[in-house]
């Protein structure tokens, strides 16, 4: 990006008032985008409508406590809540449930290491129970109400000290909303860091 000082516009400006003109049109132009680039409540390029999968975190999760509900962040109606419960403190391992059993069904994913990883969240076997088998930090559960005809997804992301009687959890949480079990366009970018969601702060006045 060029930039033009001013007193180089004084210098032409004695000789062609006309080249003058041109020249601060072009450095009103480069300062205005340059400060639309600054703007930190402009999302990402790769975060304009690139996905249909909605996103965020749950900060601070108690275990057995509020449910987590998907509809309570996002414009369709899922039908998918869930809640969670400690397996084991000294190697972080936690089930997940969904918590409107028999409406929404949970299923593991064993070797996801990533959400845009799953192509087919409809290939897993879920569970006729509303439990998770055990599963441990980094690792996704995929839930799906049968009746709506939608897809979410849990990652574990870390089980926090205990400060309480309850263990805490930070858990990322996605939701297909286009109806499909496809979750490989989801895209890691920076802005999405700036959508998390507290579980606290989106569930109480």
């Amino acid at each position: 990006m060029a930039f033009t000082s001013k007193s180089t516009l004084e210098k032409h400006s004695s000789t062609s008032p006309w080249l003058c003109m041109v020249l601060a049109a072009c450095l009103t132009c480069s300062l205005s985008g340059l400060a639309a680039a600054d703007d930190p409540d402009a999302p990402p390029p790769e975060a304009r409508g690139a996905t249909d999968i909605a996103s965020g975190r749950i900060l601070s999760w108690p275990e057995f406590s509020l449910l987590f509900s998907f509809d309570d962040h996002v414009d369709v109606v899922s039908g998918i809540q869930s809640t969670w419960s400690i397996s084991n403190t000294n190697v972080p391992t936690a089930f997940f449930y969904a918590a409107n059993h028999p409406e929404a069904e949970i299923a593991n994913a064993p070797g996801l290491t990533h959400i845009s990883e799953m192509t087919d969240a409809s290939a897993l076997t879920y569970e006729m129970d509303s439990s998770s088998s055990v599963i441990t930090v980094g690792e996704f559960v995929f839930l799906r109400n049968p009746t709506t005809g939608f897809y979410g997804a849990l990652r574990f992301d870390r089980l926090l000290e205990t400060r309480g009687p309850q263990n805490e959890a930070d858990v990322t949480w996605y939701l297909q909303q286009d109806g499909s079990a496809d979750f490989s366009s989801f895209i890691f970018s920076d802005g999405f860091e700036s959508q998390d969601l507290s579980y606290w702060s989106s569930t109480t006045p």
